[in-house]
């Protein structure tokens, strides 16, 4: 008998096996549309991000009770809620009730973008009649309009600034002088243009926190994410962690107010900048993406799938990470450094030089 008739049974099993995995996901995704109609129709939300926390951790258990990888459950489980998710979204989307608000009431400033669009639908998920103020915005939403912020501020108990950065200082100056009663979130990528007036509402009393989601208005689920809750004296953002966060499956990192930005130089400044110089360097080869693309190897087909997703981002946002951090100079200064230390080992053929500068960095991702 040959290896492929001895081998046939087993693969003919394992074909059963994975027909019967698609019958159980087409079953499950019965059942979550019916989940989605009645969501709909009682007017709750698409997500609960503590019931994702609650599957994942339990397909965790379980998997590793029947002698399989935790890791394997969990990006399993990950995929199917995420289009189990997309399945009630797209219910919901068709309707144009709103939930009845039988939770605390919150205003997400800047609703109308797209990050806006993702606190509203968290704080939504977590029992909040949400409203949006964002004047300038043409986005369509099922969110109520609020049109003066100013003159309803205290109806709120949650305010959440999801507005760009050169525009939070301003509206942080705007709430210092109005006081609002309500706690106060702000999620800006770098503290650099508002730290000052975060401390000066923090020292007029108000309840004010500053976090930095490390995801984009994309995430349908937090697992494997990460945000970040900024500390200082006189901020709630721990409050937050707690209250808001705690039950979630995201990654919750604490982190000094003041440290923040010298941290996010290396972990959005470095990787972005690098990004576009290789971009720019592939763009202007003459070759075309198509055809480097046929001959890359493994290393280069992840990085260019990392780039694209890249320079397909916000381009004022990406310039604001650079051009508004004040440790961006430090930054391009450690660029030039190492760039000129890597040319004088190539240039210099200098094998010893270039071995010790490429040890250091292995050393530094072995821990």
């Amino acid at each position: 008998m040959s290896h492929q008739n001895e081998l046939e049974p087993w693969r003919q099993g394992i074909r059963d096996i994975d027909a019967k995995i698609l019958e159980l996901l087409a079953e499950r995704m019965h059942l979550a549309q019916k989940i989605g109609s009645y969501k709909q129709k009682h007017n709750l939300p698409v997500k609960d991000f503590r019931v994702e926390k609650q599957i994942i951790e339990k397909s965790r258990d379980q998997a590793a009770q029947l002698g399989l990888y935790p890791s394997l459950a969990e990006d399993l489980m990950t995929t199917i809620i995420k289009y189990s998710v997309l399945r009630q979204d797209e219910l919901k989307r068709k309707s144009v009730t709103m939930p009845a608000g039988l939770g605390q009431e919150a205003v997400v400033v800047g609703g109308g973008g797209q990050m806006g669009q993702w606190f509203a639908q968290f704080y939504e998920s977590m029992g909040f009649s949400v409203s949006i103020y964002d004047p300038d915005s043409k986005t369509e939403h099922n969110y109520p309009l609020v049109q003066d912020l100013e003159a309803s501020i205290n109806q709120y108990d949650l305010i959440v600034l999801a507005t760009p950065m050169t525009v939070t200082d301003a509206m942080l100056k705007q709430l210092i002088a109005l006081k609002p009663r309500g706690l106060v979130i702000e999620i800006c990528s770098l503290k650099s243009p508002v730290i000052d007036s975060i401390l000066e509402a923090a020292a007029q009393g108000i309840r004010i926190a500053s976090i930095h989601p490390m995801f984009g208005p994309d995430a349908e689920l937090l697992a494997g994410k990460n945000i970040v809750f900024c500390t200082a004296n006189g901020l709630v953002s721990e409050e937050v962690l707690q209250l808001h966060f705690q039950q979630t499956s995201a990654q919750l990192i604490t982190l000094d107010l003041q440290e923040h930005d010298r941290v996010m130089s290396y972990v959005l400044g470095s990787s972005h900048l690098i990004n576009l110089l290789y971009a720019g360097i592939l763009s202007d080869s003459g070759e075309s993406l198509q055809k480097l693309k046929s001959m890359g190897g493994t290393t280069f087909l992840q990085q260019t799938q990392v780039t694209g997703k890249v320079v397909a981002e916000n381009q004022d946002l990406y310039y604001d990470i650079q051009a508004l951090n004040d440790e961006t100079p430090m930054l391009l200064q450690e660029f030039q450094t190492l760039l000129d230390a890597y040319r004088t080992a190539i240039e210099e053929k200098d094998r010893k030089a270039f071995r010790r500068l490429m040890g250091r960095a292995e050393t530094f991702f072995s821990d």
